[in-house]
């Protein structure tokens, strides 16, 4: 009964130290790494689940384990949803800062074509020489 009372402890040591090293190389995580959860067979009998942080570093792929709490694996998970979140929030702004350049360009030749031209987001007609 008394090793419960230091479990939270633990897991709230372990957290930080997961949370620091994650946070510490946002490069690698924002593209990889997820919890997965593993069960173990001994004399028949099936425990677990015990989770795991698993991610690749280049071609090498490693694993951090997380233990069995509920709690710490679906922190993990938060955090590396959030990292990755943030990874297609920026792909996709440039997806579209690209697209809205490509139609600026169809949209200017538009206009030219019918004696106008576009300056900034506005339309303005083209002079007429004198």
């Amino acid at each position: 009964m008394e090793k419960q009372r230091f479990v939270p402890q633990l897991i709230a040591r372990h957290w930080e130290t997961i949370e620091r090293f994650i946070r510490a190389q946002p490069l690698l995580f924002d593209t990889n790494g997820s919890v997965v959860s593993e069960w173990r067979c001994r004399n028949g009998r099936r425990f677990g689940p015990y989770y795991r942080l698993k991610y690749r570093e280049g071609k090498i792929q490693r694993s951090i384990y997380l233990g069995p709490s509920d709690d710490l694996a679906e922190k993990v998970r938060q955090l590396l949803q959030n990292l990755q979140f943030h990874r297609t929030c920026r792909r996709l702004s440039k997806k579209i800062r690209a697209s809205l350049r490509i139609e600026k360009i169809r949209l200017q030749n538009i206009l030219l074509a019918n004696g106008y031209y576009l300056k900034g987001s506005e339309i303005h007609k083209a002079k007429s020489p004198a």
